[in-house]
């Protein structure tokens, strides 16, 4: 029940919520003025914090002067002036364009590295989460699925949910045989390494399929492809299954439309199929 000017917290919202009446200073200095600061060294404060975030040129400006990621770095510089002991971000960066979203991110983690303080930073990007973040917590519809480092979340997801919601993956059907999964209709098999006793998912991340035009452990066909410029994103049939494959310094040309390719998966994870 503590008042919020109290509660040794900083929270920034995706909305930026920045005071269009005053200006970037008078924001930023907002919660200093609140606990009763000292003019002087509440001044003092607003420009170190304001120069921390680059916008040290910009104190005199309004927010309407500003640009959208200019806006996100007020409202920062407002949440960490007070020095919290916690920093909350409510989707900070959805409203921005993709190159400053990149950026921000990193500038976000640049200054949590100065300051050293503890941040709790709200994300359906995943990007955002696997780049800024020392844990991860992944939640759907209010339940936690797996709480661990970046580099577990991704490698050994706890579930379907969890390897689908953190990067990209292909979820193929599989037949329990044994110790063995079988991609359904094939006699291709991998360890069931889940112990799964009835219907099984195979997932395999498009980066860990091989791609060759020789040979190789499963055959198919290529239907679609799509350049990205360093890389060409593949759409391969196996036995009725679309599989993604993303080569990295291909070609356009290199595999054209219906080719016959053949495929070797790496790291196959295996999972209940419910």
């Amino acid at each position: 029940f503590a008042p919020p000017e109290k509660r040794d917290i900083g929270m920034v919202f995706q909305s930026y919520a920045v005071w269009p009446h005053m200006t970037v200073a008078e924001n930023v200095g907002y919660p200093l003025k609140i606990q009763k600061v000292d003019k002087k060294e509440r001044e003092e404060r607003v420009q170190k914090m304001l120069e921390l975030v680059h916008l040290g040129e910009y104190s005199k400006r309004y927010p309407h002067q500003l640009s959208g990621g200019q806006q996100q770095r007020v409202a920062l510089a407002r949440a960490l002036v007070a020095q919290p002991g916690l920093l909350l971000l409510d989707e900070p960066l959805s409203n921005l364009d993709a190159k400053l979203r990149e950026s921000m991110r990193f500038e976000i983690l640049a200054i949590q590295k100065e300051l050293g303080i503890t941040v709790v930073y709200v994300t359906h990007d995943q990007g955002e989460a696997m780049a800024m973040s020392d844990r991860v917590v992944v939640m759907s519809a209010g339940v936690v699925q797996q709480i661990g480092a970046p580099h577990e979340i991704y490698t050994k997801p706890a579930n379907k949910m969890v390897a689908d919601f953190i990067g990209l993956v292909n979820f193929i059907d599989g037949e329990v045989k044994g110790d063995r999964v079988f991609i359904k209709g094939s006699n291709v098999s991998f360890p069931n390494t889940a112990k799964v006793t009835g219907d099984a998912t195979i997932a395999v991340r498009p980066e860990n399929i091989t791609m060759s035009l020789s040979g190789g452990l499963v055959e198919g066909q290529v239907t679609h492809r799509f350049y990205l410029g360093d890389a060409v994103d593949y759409r391969v049939n196996v036995h009725g299954h679309d599989i993604r494959v993303i080569v990295k310094g291909a070609d356009l040309d290199a595999i054209p439309d219906g080719s016959k390719v053949y495929l070797d998966f790496d790291r196959v994870m295996v999972f209940d199929r419910n």
